[in-house]
């Protein structure tokens, strides 16, 4: 098996994106501390702005890991890692929503924004790893 990677041109823009996530997840952080300890809900709007384009980010960022192919089972791990913060953040934007009307929902918000943050965090970690192609 080749430790080569199958679109070595996409990992620059694979690894800016990963960083740019990570980003904005800790942003998201911020702005929901702003509404919830300062009550400005125009950062409550731009909260709920900003999870719909990192949803739209992480659909492009796991396809570009698909794309790339990191080889043997790191590469398996990191798709699998991108597929994980797609499901996850679909599911924090549900529970985002559900916020409004229920406690519960609003109380598993916040460990999975940390837990997101993570999984964020070790992704662009592993993707900014040096490769063959660099």
């Amino acid at each position: 098996m080749s430790n080569a990677l199958a679109k070595p041109e996409l990992l620059k823009p694979y690894r800016v994106l990963t960083l740019l996530t990570a980003v904005l997840v800790l942003l998201q952080a911020f702005f929901a501390g702003q509404w919830i300890f300062k009550g400005n809900a125009d950062l409550l709007d731009l909260h709920e702005i900003m999870a719909n384009v990192l949803f739209l980010g992480l659909v492009v960022q796991f396809f570009l890991a698909t794309l790339i192919r990191f080889p043997g089972q790191a590469g398996r791990v990191i798709v699998g890692a991108n597929a994980l913060m797609v499901l996850l953040t679909t599911a924090q934007i549900g529970l985002g929503y559900s916020g409004s009307n229920s406690a519960d929902a609003r109380a598993w918000h916040v460990p999975l924004g940390v837990l997101l943050f993570g999984l964020a965090i070790a992704i662009a970690s592993y993707s900014w790893r040096p490769t063959e192609s660099d």
